[in-house]
């Protein structure tokens, strides 16, 4: 039992590399581009995503409408997988 302890252990662990080094390595660049979205929203007068967006788009209604559909659908599913 030990042995199967120890080969599920190390397994476990020389999976970490793989799947985590991508991570760390965009972690600082991360800081570079959420400060440049905060420039860029405060410059349009951006108070949310689907303001933002549309802002991108020529002030386009229509994309910040989807935007805001999307955004609560998908929060609405999200909601509702959890309750199960």
């Amino acid at each position: 039992m030990g042995g199967l302890f120890a080969i599920a252990w190390w397994g476990d662990r020389s999976r970490f590399y793989p799947n985590h080094t991508p991570l760390l390595l965009l972690a600082p660049s991360l800081g570079f581009f959420v400060e440049k979205l905060v420039r860029l929203a405060k410059r349009q007068n951006a108070t949310s995503i689907s303001d933002f967006l549309s802002a991108r788009f020529g002030r386009s209604r229509r994309i910040g409408v989807l935007v805001t559909v999307i955004t609560l659908t998908g929060e609405r599913s999200l909601t509702l997988s959890k309750r199960t």
